[in-house]
């Protein structure tokens, strides 16, 4: 995909620290991209970066728990974070 607004990302416990730090640098570098999200995979919470709409190179960072509304403004979504968890099947 060319130009996206939005990334989600649901890391590995090996990946994590990448997906927040170097692989994040690179996604700056996408002049479309609004919006960057990560799922934790330990716990129930979600982490929004956005881009603020001054210069570009400003990004806000915003946690969500459990019970919070996650607004993702680059898409014109909004879920609750418990129910996007309560829908998570575990694996057997």
């Amino acid at each position: 995909m060319t130009n996206p607004r939005l990334l989600v990302e649901v890391p590995s416990p090996g990946t994590e620290e990448y997906d927040r730090g170097d692989k994040f640098e690179h996604y700056r570098q996408i002049s479309a991209l609004q919006q960057y999200v990560i799922i934790s995979h330990r716990e129930r919470r979600i982490t929004v970066w956005s881009r603020t709409n001054g210069d570009g190179d400003t990004w806000v960072e915003t946690h969500f728990i459990d019970g919070d509304v996650v607004d993702l403004s680059s898409i014109g979504a909004r879920f609750d974070v418990r129910t996007l968890y309560d829908a998570v099947v575990e694996p057997a």
